[in-house]
């Protein structure tokens, strides 16, 4: 009898204390991937292809002495350099333009 009176009180104590100890998985999923800063190819190339551009004719434009006239081109107008497979024109044309204006902004003003 002494030993079922010190065996429950110590199996019981055995059980409560390690109840609590059961390992529980906690899932935490990723943290989302850091933003790319990346420009994608065919807005990269519309950029260098028309800020070229740009540069080329407004130095003609300088040397022909025919006045500051970037819309007058028709490479502004036709947007060379796009190629099909490229992507959406409207994006390339629009890219285009805008590095176009800036570098015959540049080099006209560079004089």
């Amino acid at each position: 009898m002494k030993l079922s009176r010190l065996a429950v009180p110590l199996i019981a104590a055995g059980i409560l204390l390690t109840a609590g100890c059961s390992h529980q998985t906690y899932y935490v999923s990723a943290p989302p991937p850091p933003p790319v800063n990346e420009v994608p190819p065919m807005i990269a190339h519309a950029r260098h292809e028309g800020y070229r551009a740009g540069q080329d004719d407004a130095a003609r434009d300088l040397y022909n002495r025919s006045g500051y006239h970037p819309r007058n081109n028709w490479k502004y107008r036709d947007t060379p350099g796009f190629q099909p497979g490229m992507g959406p024109f409207a994006d390339y044309q629009n890219t285009f333009r805008l590095a176009y204006l800036s570098g015959y902004e540049a080099a006209f003003r560079q004089q």
